[in-house]
């Protein structure tokens, strides 16, 4: 049978008619089996092939189990019927391994669900997870079959570009669509009104329709362009994946008995529960409250995998050991100029910072000091000019209302044209420790310190391809009544959207690489690390001093530096030097003072009686809702996430109206 086929294909002739200068597709001619009655030649017929046989439900017969997953098929005593094209593109498939298969694709608006042949999840050789899913059609519904569910598959255009993902997408036996139904070109050219359509023409010969698209891919099925049917005429649709034509058919071969397909597939899985009790869904409420510790886990979106994918393949060590990831950037072509939007936001902070010589010292030593560590550079004048993608970010300085320090910002959200650099970052995923968790193992045993680590966005570097994405105007040393230079990061920074999960990813990479020599210290970064900060109880001194040794040798493995160390053990912080010590403590004569509290997760630690405490600061906002939401909020904004500050809020909101 093989090398039939390939001597047909050598040949090129039609595997309908057996002759040449068309292919199977727009076959006018195709021969009937002796053996089956198939549509094909006697020599192309296998052994054991069964005839295709389409649904059929006549008003007096039952519903049948037989149509569980397929088109209900009505047939209509008439006179002279007319076929009708169904809308039937070809496209390419491609698993999350990358083969590529081309198939045809039936978009079906009424089907919930999306499905393809096993056929062709053999051919993209997908691993799959058996379901079972409960199927709902004209037929009857209800009904349970056992199938397969494929994830992360892709479908794009046959001869265009760009790839589209799906929703899971289940296993069936054969999709209920035939190639009988799809449009040619020869029937194409009959009707003057679809001039210019162009249907993609296959490479191979496409002999079943192996993809069903459903509802639940709305960006596909909806079409950009549509040719209405003229008179009893078909109608052409043009979507994402190209071309299909729908409507009558004048080839009353293609509907010899008068049967129509009803496709209305409703799909739902039975294996996730469904409607619940009122007492249930209070029980799985308090479950998302209070919920084991251990269980933080969330799985990654489609998107989400796709950026921890470009993210890694971006990932390296510098030769000072840090980590360098590229910017996870969108496709954009064309940027426009930011130059001028960033020139037109520093005249004003150049007269702010020439009217407030404290402020000005204050600033101009903040942004030395990203030149001094080698997180900013200069931009040399010959590669002021540069073919690359430039953009250009305003920066103001911000002043921590509680730790008075200065921090110079840049502005990822300045906007040029209605575009922002944010805009062109993808976010990525949320990899941050649940703070519940991460409060709860803190709590556990006698001995607790705190430490964060030091500039930590600035810790992950960029490649120097990237770098000019992250420009910015500054004056020429430091003199603010002086030119103005251009200069550019070479590190990720704060304020990007994209920095969160960047270092992250970046910190979570360090305690993967190092977990074989420090897995208790890896096990910390994993679990109780919230953003960057460090929160860590040991039931003795002597491990809490050996828990602080390996993390800090762990993070230094990635070039991140732990700092700011606090603990309610005054033993643990004379094990730690002096400059790594929290503010509060760096002071103190551990000998005879006693600790004073610390921040901790925007909250007071008091080290000494092992409590965590607010600070109220009475700002004199207004006695309405949003003024006592912002005096909440700004009381513990990283604790009102915990679901225990909304409360109060909520009550003292209602007290108000």
């Amino acid at each position: 049978m093989d090398e039939r086929k390939q001597f047909i294909q050598t040949q090129r002739l039609c595997f309908g008619c057996l002759h040449e200068g068309h292919t199977a597709r727009f076959c006018r001619k195709r021969r009937k089996c002796s053996i089956c009655g198939g549509l094909h030649a006697t020599l192309l017929h296998r052994q054991g092939e069964q005839p295709p046989k389409s649904e059929q439900v006549r008003p007096s017969a039952a519903p049948s189990s037989s149509v569980q997953v397929s088109s209900g098929g009505v047939t209509a005593d008439s006179g002279q019927r007319t076929g009708t094209l169904m809308p039937v593109v070809p496209v390419r498939v491609v698993s999350p391994s990358g083969k590529t298969v081309e198939t045809l694709a039936f978009c079906d608006s009424g089907s919930s669900g999306t499905f393809m042949s096993k056929s062709l999840a053999d051919q993209l050789g997908m691993c799959s997870k058996s379901t079972t899913i409960s199927v709902d059609t004209v037929c009857g519904s209800g009904s349970e079959i056992s199938t397969s569910v494929m994830e992360d598959v892709k479908v794009g255009p046959l001869k265009g570009e760009g790839l589209f993902s799906l929703p899971p997408v289940f296993t069936l036996d054969r999709i209920p669509v035939s190639t009988e139904d799809v449009c040619d070109r020869v029937e194409l050219s009959a009707w003057p009104h679809l001039c210019g359509v162009e249907l993609p023409e296959t490479d191979v010969d496409l002999r079943e329709v192996d993809l069903l698209i459903g509802a639940n891919c709305p960006q596909l099925l909806v079409p950009d362009e549509v040719r209405k049917p003229e008179g009893d005429g078909p109608c052409a649709l043009r979507t994402r994946l190209g071309w299909y034509v729908i409507g009558p058919s004048h080839r009353s071969a293609r509907d010899p008995v008068g049967q129509h397909s009803v496709n209305r597939i409703g799909v739902s899985r039975s294996d996730i529960p469904g409607k619940v009790s009122e007492a249930d869904l209070f029980v799985q409420l308090y479950d998302q409250d209070f919920k084991d510790a251990a269980d933080e886990t969330e799985s990654l979106s489609v998107e989400d995998k796709e950026w921890v994918s470009m993210v890694k393949s971006k990932l390296r060590k510098d030769e000072m050991g840090h980590f360098e990831i590229g910017l996870p950037l969108r496709d954009v072509s064309d940027l426009p100029d930011s130059y001028f939007t960033a020139k037109r936001r520093l005249e004003p902070l150049r007269r702010r910072l020439s009217g407030n010589p404290d402020l000005r010292d204050e600033y101009v030593s903040v942004v030395q000091r990203l030149f001094d560590e080698g997180y900013a550079e200069v931009v040399p004048d010959a590669e002021v000019e540069t073919g690359e993608r430039v953009w250009y970010l305003p920066h103001h300085g911000v002043r921590h209302p509680e730790k008075k320090k200065l921090r110079v910002v840049f502005d990822c959200s300045a906007k040029t044209d209605g575009l922002c650099l944010n805009d062109l970052l993808i976010k990525g995923p949320n990899l941050t420790n649940s703070l519940v968790g991460v409060l709860l193992r803190f709590r556990l045993n006698p001995v607790a310190f705190t430490c964060d680590v030091e500039s930590m966005f600035h810790r992950v570097r960029l490649p120097a391809a990237d770098a000019n994405m992250m420009r910015f105007l500054w004056f020429r040393n430091g003199d603010v009544g002086g030119d103005v230079v251009i200069c550019r990061m070479k590190s990720h920074i704060f304020g990007a959207v994209s920095s969160p999960s960047v270092a992250g990813f970046a910190l979570r990479q360090c305690a993967e690489e190092g977990k074989a020599e420090h897995p208790e210290a890896a096990r910390i970064v994993d679990q109780s690390v919230y953003v960057d900060d460090a929160l860590v109880s040991a039931s003795s001194v002597d491990e809490a001093v050996r828990l602080a040794s390996d993390l800090r040798q762990l993070c230094q493995s990635g070039a991140f530096n732990m700092r700011k160390f606090t603990s309610n053990s005054t033993e643990f912080l004379r094990s730690i030097p002096r400059e790594d010590r929290g503010n509060n403590a760096k002071d103190l004569d551990l000998q005879v003072e006693s600790l004073t509290p610390e921040r901790a997760l925007g909250m007071l630690r008091s080290v000494e009686d092992d409590t965590f405490r607010f600070r109220f600061v009475d700002r004199r906002r207004p006695v309405t809702r949003r003024g006592i939401l912002s005096t909440v909020s700004a009381c513990s904004t990283r604790w009102a996430s915990s679901r225990q500050s909304p409360c109060t809020a909520r009550s003292l909101s209602r007290s108000c109206a």
